[in-house]
C-alpha cells in the first residue's frame, strides 16, 4: 500500500468522526511484531504523517488502516481520561505515536486559540522567541526572497506566530512568540509537540553573570540548572533528570558564531521563575557559585526539559542583554539601542543555521536511525 492511498483512507474515515486505526505488521521485530494505533485529524498532521508511512512502506512492514471507533467528544467525561499522556507507562511492545487522537485534537485546538494559526501550517523546524520584533524583521526578510510564502496569525491572539515556508521544498520554520515565563514555555511546548517537530531553537535574551562576558555576546547553554516549581510537573522521577539540549545542534550553532567572529561561550545556564530575582541577590549569588552558570534566563531549562520527555532535539541561542551583577542594568535609552541592532545579528545567526540544518539534516538532528538506538526498547514506532 502507497503512502498517499493510506493518507486517502485515513482522511474518508475521519469524515465521519470516526478514528482510524493503524495495523502494522513487523516480521522482523521482537516484541512488536503487531502493533495497532488511532489517528486522528492526519490533514493537520499530514506533512508529518506522509513521511513516517514513507519510512514504512520501505521497510518489510505491512500497514492496514480500518475504522476503529467513533471520537470521544469533549461533552463526553472519557474525553478526560483519553486525554492523559501516560508516558510513564511500560510496555516491552512499542507504540505507533506518543499521543491519543484525543490529545491530538485538544492540543490541535489550543494552538489554534494561542496562535491564531491553523496548524496545519505549523512547520517542523520550530524557533521560540519572546519578542515580536523578531518575527517583524522575519517577515521583511523573507518577504523580500523568491519563493519564500509567509503566512501569519489572523487575529489578536496571546502567542504571536509566523509560519515560513518554501515552494521548492515541503516545509521550511515556524516561529512563536511565546511571552515571558517558564508556565508560557510549558504550555505551548505541551502542544506543540503533538506536530512532531524535527527540532527546536530558542532565541531570546539573558543576563550574564560573569565578569569577563559583555553585552551582545552569546550564550550557548550544554546543560540547564533551574529554581522552576514547574519543573516538578514535568520529571516526575524522585531524582532530577539531567537537562542537556542536543550536541549536535550547539556544535553546528558553535561554528557559525565562530565563522562570524562572534564571541560565545558554551556552559551552563540557571533558569528561573522569578523575574525580580535581582531583589534576592545574596541567594542568587549562592546559587551561581555553586553550578556556575553563565547566564540567566526564564524558559530555556523548561523548554529543553519538555523536549526531553517528548523527545525534539533542541538548542538555545541567547544574547547577553544585561549584566545585574556588574551594574549594567537594562536602561530604556540603552535597550532601544540594543534592542534595534542586536536583533539584526541574532537573526543573521538563525538563518544561516536554519539554512545549513535544512541541507545537512541527517548529521545534526537524532533521528533515523540514531533513533531507535538512543531511546528506550518501549519507545515509538513514529518519531
Amino acid at each position: 500500500m502507497n503512502t498517499d492511498s493510506i493518507i486517502d483512507q485515513i482522511k474518508k474515515i475521519e469524515q465521519d468522526w470516526n478514528c482510524a486505526v493503524i495495523s502494522l505488521q513487523n516480521p522482523d521485530s521482537r516484541h512488536s511484531k503487531n502493533i495497532c494505533w488511532e489517528i486522528v485529524w492526519i490533514e493537520s498532521l499530514e506533512s508529518y504523517m506522509r513521511e513516517e508511512f514513507e519510512n514504512l512502506t520501505t521497510k518489510n512492514i505491512s500497514i492496514e488502516i480500518s475504522r476503529w471507533r467513533e471520537f470521544t467528544r469533549d461533552t463526553d467525561m472519557l474525553f478526560l481520561k483519553n486525554l492523559e499522556d501516560n508516558q510513564s507507562i511500560w510496555n516491552a511492545q512499542k507504540r505507533l505515536f506518543l499521543f491519543s487522537p484525543e490529545r491530538v485534537v485538544y492540543s490541535l485546538e489550543r494552538l489554534k486559540h494561542y496562535t491564531s494559526t491553523d496548524p496545519k501550517d505549523f512547520q517542523r523546524y520550530m524557533v521560540l522567541t519572546n519578542y515580536d520584533m523578531h518575527i517583524e524583521l522575519l517577515k521583511e526578510i523573507y518577504s523580500t526572497k523568491e519563493g519564500f510564502i509567509i503566512k501569519g496569525s489572523s487575529w489578536a491572539c496571546q502567542m504571536n506566530t509566523i509560519h515560513i515556508s518554501d515552494t521548492k521544498s515541503w516545509f521550511w520554520f515556524s516561529v512563536i512568540n511565546i511571552g515571558i515565563g517558564p508556565s508560557n514555555a510549558k504550555t505551548i511546548t505541551d502542544h506543540l509537540a503533538v506536530m512532531r517537530p524535527k527540532l527546536f531553537l530558542m532565541i531570546w535574551h539573558c543576563g550574564g553573570l560573569r565578569n569577563h562576558q559583555e553585552i551582545w555576546e552569546f550564550v550557548l547553554a550544554d546543560k540547564f540548572v533551574s529554581d522552576c516549581g514547574i519543573l516538578n510537573k514535568i520529571q516526575r522521577t524522585v531524582y532530577p533528570l539531567p537537562i542537556i539540549p542536543t550536541f549536535n545542534l550547539n556544535i553546528w550553532l558553535k561554528d557559525i558564531l565562530e565563522k562570524n567572529n562572534i564571541n560565545y561561550r558554551l556552559w551552563t545556564v540557571f533558569t528561573t521563575e522569578d523575574r525580580n530575582w535581582e531583589l534576592n541577590y545574596s541567594e542568587y549569588k549562592e546559587y551561581f557559585n555553586e553550578d556556575r552558570s553563565v547566564a540567566i534566563d526564564m524558559e530555556s531549562a523548561i523548554i529543553s526539559a519538555q523536549w526531553f520527555k517528548y523527545k525534539v532535539p533542541n538548542a538555545t541561542l541567547l544574547m547577553i542583554s544585561d549584566k545585574p551583577f556588574h551594574w549594567k542594568l537594562k536602561k530604556s535609552k540603552e535597550s532601544q539601542e540594543f534592542y534595534t541592532d542586536g536583533k539584526k545579528i541574532h537573526l543573521k545567526v538563525l538563518s544561516e543555521f536554519l539554512e545549513e540544518i535544512f541541507v545537512n539534516e541527517e548529521y545534526c538532528l537524532l533521528h533515523n536511525h540514531l533513533w531507535s538506538l538512543l531511546w528506550a526498547k518501549d519507545d515509538t514506532i513514529f518519531k
